[in-house]
């Protein structure tokens, strides 16, 4: 397996700890998706970079916009403290396929599959 299957392979994983959790689960494709970027996946593999560790990166930006013991950020916000957890730039693309699949106007496209891990079969082989 290449690291980019092994890092999407680990964050799904700590997705289905908690397959009711929907925040860990939009947080989780986002990261999924950015896995694409070799620096993420390098990120997840080798620098241990966790769903959990996101989450918590997400929880330490929500605490530095707190008044009044309330907080609210919004997307971009989350983003962010996703893409500076993993010390990865930003991708507008990622990020507009992530809010089509949160508002249901969309899914996020599936990570492609290797062409090299595939068999074709044609019918007439078999008769």
């Amino acid at each position: 397996m290449s690291k980019t299957q092994d890092a999407i392979m680990k964050i799904n994983m700590e997705m289905q700890k908690d397959p009711q959790d929907r925040y860990m689960e939009i947080v989780g494709h986002y990261i999924i998706d950015r896995c694409s970027d070799d620096a993420v996946a390098n990120a997840v593999m080798d620098s241990g970079k966790t769903l959990e560790g996101a989450m918590k990166a997400i929880t330490a930006a929500a605490r530095k916009k707190m008044k009044d013991s309330v907080s609210v950020m919004s997307d971009t916000d989350v983003f962010d403290a996703v893409d500076q957890y993993l010390a990865a730039g930003r991708d507008d693309a990622v990020r507009q396929a992530v809010r089509r699949e949160v508002n249901g106007s969309g899914m996020v496209p599936a990570v492609p599959v290797q062409q090299d891990n595939l068999i074709s079969l044609d019918f007439d082989s078999f008769i």
